[in-house]
């Protein structure tokens, strides 16, 4: 299985005698690789597996008998932690921080035990969590590795495909051949 991105679409990817399945999009290690680079499809990805754990901490985020910040923490540590896993690569759009920030939201709501009829205002609700905005949370994480890539050798894998063609690469003179 390969996604292709930059060969030409007349050559085969081969490894040995056995040619390799080209694909739109495939999951690696839990995140969903695709042709459009965006990374909408993995952004709801994820956020629906971190919907799938949120109930799995109901124990602790419903008892009242500890604390916000221990709740908030728990909240912090199980399942948002899943939603920015590899949240460093994507390029997010506005519909995307939206939908960051209305799960993050809902999630807080749930934990202060406070409804949507309740009509918090969004900075109350952050101010009483102590927490930040979490599209706000990996945009920080991006540039924290765009910094690390940037600092990188030039001839590291990243900061090729950041920057584009290595410099040392030879391109072949003429039109393609197709064999």
């Amino acid at each position: 299985m390969s996604l292709r991105l930059g060969i030409s679409q007349y050559e085969k990817v081969a490894l040995g005698n056995e040619k390799i399945l080209e694909v739109d999009s495939f999951t690696y290690l839990g995140s969903i690789i695709n042709k459009d680079v965006e990374g909408s499809e993995d952004v709801r990805s994820r956020i629906l597996k971190a919907h799938g754990i949120f109930p799995q901490v109901k124990n602790v985020r419903k008892s009242r008998r500890r604390r916000l910040q221990t709740r908030i923490g728990v909240l912090e540590a199980t399942v948002i932690t899943v939603v920015k896993y590899s949240s460093r690569i994507w390029e997010l759009q506005e519909t995307e921080e939206d939908l960051l920030d209305v799960f993050q939201r809902n999630c807080l709501r749930i934990v202060l035990g406070t409804r949507l009829t309740d009509r918090a205002l969004n900075g109350r609700l952050y101010g009483k969590c102590g927490s930040n905005l979490l599209s706000r949370a990996i945009i920080r994480i991006m540039l924290k590795y765009l910094g690390y890539v940037l600092r990188m050798k030039d001839e590291r894998l990243p900061n090729i495909v950041l920057f584009g063609q290595p410099s040392r690469a030879k391109l072949k003179v003429g039109r393609p051949r197709f064999d």
